[in-house]
């Protein structure tokens, strides 16, 4: 969300990316589906990175599968962590905010994010990002919800080992994926849709 852009749809665009699947239509209120484009780019320029690729091999082979998912969840903790450096507004603050202005535009939300962004919320889940423990717990917590997730729990119990190495590569990734998300906002949202 931090990279998603100022205004309320855009943060509701940001964090729909993670739900909505096919292709974004012009049934879509623009910056919505504005939004949901950069989650989309963001992830591509994200799974093509190769810090982002050098952080995954650093699990063991029998986690790689999973990595993906863990490595982000672990950079969302480190974003969470050095936050100040990254903006000027307190996390809290910012989680708040961003709440709020999703929760405005929750009758496009899917319904997976119906029954989740309630939970989100009252937990503070970007707020609770802050502390390694909590992360390690929402990996956990992901791992119960098919029985094809259950390994994901063990990529929890390898990230201490691995802890400092991932915060180097996330300290080298974050500020060029803020300069790519940057540039792709500066082209304006598209007049028609595509």
């Amino acid at each position: 969300m931090l990279l998603g852009g100022e205004t309320d749809a855009e943060l509701a665009g940001a964090l729909l990316g993670d739900f909505v699947k096919g292709p974004v239509g012009s049934d879509w209120p623009p910056a919505l589906a504005h939004g949901i484009r950069l989650h989309r780019a963001i992830d591509s320029f994200t799974d093509a990175h190769p810090v982002w690729r050098t952080s995954k091999a650093r699990f063991p082979q029998s986690q790689r599968r999973f990595a993906s998912i863990t490595v982000d969840v672990v950079y969302d903790h480190l974003l969470a962590r050095a936050w100040p450096k990254y903006d000027g507004r307190p996390l809290g603050e910012f989680s708040a905010l961003s709440y709020a202005s999703i929760a405005r535009f929750e009758s496009w939300f899917p319904p997976r994010l119906q029954r989740m962004f309630p939970l989100m919320a009252n937990e503070d889940w970007l707020a609770g990002y802050a502390s390694l423990e909590i992360t390690c717990k929402q990996l956990r917590r992901m791992s119960t919800r098919s029985p094809r997730l259950a390994p994901l729990a063990g990529t929890a119990d390898t990230i201490p080992a691995i802890y400092a190495d991932l915060e180097n590569d996330f300290e080298t990734f974050f500020p060029e994926l803020q300069s790519f998300a940057r540039a792709w906002r500066a082209k304006g949202i598209p007049t028609i849709g595509r």
